[in-house]
Order: structure tokens, then C-alpha cells, then sequence
């Protein structure tokens, strides 16, 4: 409980601290204000409202771009669920296909035209 009360002490001693600072600093005068009008054309176009628009705009548009993405990638998806399922219809056995019984129907299938050639 101490350590509590000594931290709270220390706080609210800098908060003091740090608003007499800043009480004792010198007003902002006219002078000062005359210079900020005297804007360049870069500083005049920070500080409008166009660059808020800007970024605005690049959101928007961006939000809009990533969203027909992600429509069209949906249907590319579904397009290619279909492709499957009509894939396997076809192969009603559900068996696997060997890499050998390809190679070997591969074989009988020259001979055989070779054979048809002659």
C-alpha cells in the first residue's frame, strides 16, 4: 500500500511539474501567426482537406477491388467443385487408377497398332 502512495505522489508531483512549465512559456504572438499564413503551396496542401479525400478514396476503392477478388476466387472455386463432382461421377467404382494398368493399356494399345498397320 506505501508503494502505492508513493507512486501516486510521484505522478501527480511531475503533473505539477510540467503544467508550471508550461504555464511559464511565452504566448504565441501576432507575429508568429503572420508567418503561418504565408503558406507554401506544399504546406497549403497538407494542411487542406484533399490529402483525407485522397486516402479516402484509395480505401474505398480498394475495399471495392479486394471484394469482386474475392466474389470471382468464390467462383472460380465453385467452378472447379462442380469439375470435381462431375470427375468423379464418371468414376462411379471409386477405384484408384494404378500408374502400371496405364502403362501396360499404353503397350497393348501400340502393339495393337502396329499390328493393325501390317
Amino acid at each position: 500500500m506505501l508503494n502505492f502512495v508513493l507512486i501516486n505522489i510521484l505522478f501527480v508531483s511531475i503533473s505539477v511539474i510540467i503544467y508550471i512549465f508550461a504555464r511559464s512559456l511565452p504566448r504565441i504572438e501576432e507575429q508568429e501567426k503572420e508567418k503561418k499564413s504565408e503558406m507554401h503551396h506544399i504546406d497549403k496542401f497538407l494542411v487542406s482537406d484533399l490529402p483525407n479525400k485522397i486516402d479516402f478514396l484509395i480505401n474505398f476503392y480498394t475495399a471495392k477491388i479486394l471484394r469482386r477478388l474475392k466474389i470471382w476466387s468464390m467462383r472460380f472455386d465453385n467452378y472447379l467443385t462442380e469439375s470435381l463432382k462431375k470427375i468423379n461421377l464418371q468414376n462411379k467404382d471409386d477405384k484408384k487408377i494404378k500408374l502400371e494398368d496405364l502403362n501396360n493399356n499404353s503397350e497393348e494399345q501400340n502393339e495393337e497398332n502396329k499390328s493393325s498397320l501390317i
